[in-house]
């Protein structure tokens, strides 16, 4: 029987409930180099901090910088708002509107898995 789901089901090897929040500036740019930091991240997706306003329900693929290179993913844009009109602090993104972005991952291959887990892993709060 096939199901239908909105979302894949919870993988329990990964031991992972659901998102975490960043601590440190993990950082990264969408195709047309605007860039963002994440905010929060699962599995299923991210949430972005970024001066640029990506249109919801379209797909990107973005670029992580993490580690010794760059992850490419994936990502359908599920929604978005304004957070700031002065900017945040971070060196990283202009002092100018920031936009939380949440979005979603298409298809997580093993080494972008990988990648997720490394984040939460070294980067999250507990």
């Amino acid at each position: 029987m096939e199901e239908r789901r909105q979302h894949p089901r919870f993988d329990p090897d990964t031991e992972i409930p659901g998102y975490f929040e960043v601590k440190s500036e993990v950082r990264g740019h969408f195709q047309n180099r605007e860039r963002f930091v994440i905010k929060n991240v699962s599995l299923g997706g991210f949430n972005l901090l970024s001066n640029f306003l990506p249109t919801i329900g379209l797909e990107y693929p973005i670029y992580i910088e993490y580690g010794d290179g760059q992850q490419e993913f994936r990502v359908s844009i599920s929604q978005s708002s304004i957070i700031s009109l002065a900017g945040i602090d971070s060196q990283y993104l202009s002092r100018d509107i920031v936009y939380s972005i949440g979005c979603e991952i298409d298809r997580l291959t093993e080494d972008q898995k990988q990648t997720v887990m490394r984040i939460i892993s070294r980067e999250c709060r507990e």
